[in-house]
């Protein structure tokens, strides 16, 4: 069993960093994209600030993985060690059904959104020093990746959201 310190700690940890990393990708996926998909290549230089300068996929995988790390923590308190009688009982399976929704989320941020955002970042650089203005190869790939990322996030805000829903009624769903 996980102190009761311990457990508050990481309660904080789960909740507080979720809420954000749940956050960022609904507004991500809500706003920003669609206004940089909306500006087109013009929207190039906000997206190599936020990947480039500001790291913001670092700090969203960061958030992901405290999350989940915390996460599995306070499940295996709950669980009595990942104990299989409790872990068919309803609460059981909807923290699992939210904790895989939130794995999946993290994985496609690793596979998918990271890759993905530095290429983005790395063309709208190279069109800032080649004087701001695309080719229109470049073009054309800022925005296949723009509607990749879209894509992708609305995927994964939906799952955080579906996620964060179950892990809030976990606990009263009849065993």
């Amino acid at each position: 069993m996980i102190s009761y310190p311990t457990l508050l700690i990481l309660r904080v940890i789960h909740v507080v960093i979720g809420v954000c990393w749940a956050g960022a990708i609904v507004f991500i996926a809500a706003f920003l994209l669609p206004a940089l998909r909306a500006a087109g290549p013009s929207g190039a230089p906000v997206m190599a600030h936020l990947t480039q300068v500001r790291k913001m996929p670092n700090y969203l995988i960061g958030m992901g993985i405290l999350t989940l790390l915390s996460g599995t923590a306070l499940f295996w308190n709950d669980s009595a060690g990942f104990n299989e009688s409790w872990m068919q009982t309803g609460p059981g399976r909807t923290f699992s059904v939210g904790g895989t929704l939130g794995v999946i989320v993290l994985l496609m941020g690793l596979m998918i959104n990271v890759p993905t955002s530095e290429r983005l970042g790395a063309i709208s650089g190279a069109v800032q020093k080649a004087g701001g203005v695309p080719t229109a190869e470049q073009a054309a790939e800022i925005v296949r990746l723009q509607g990749r990322l879209y894509t992708v996030m609305r995927i994964a805000a939906v799952m955080l959201v579906l996620a964060a829903t179950a892990m809030s009624v976990a606990r009263y769903i009849p065993t």
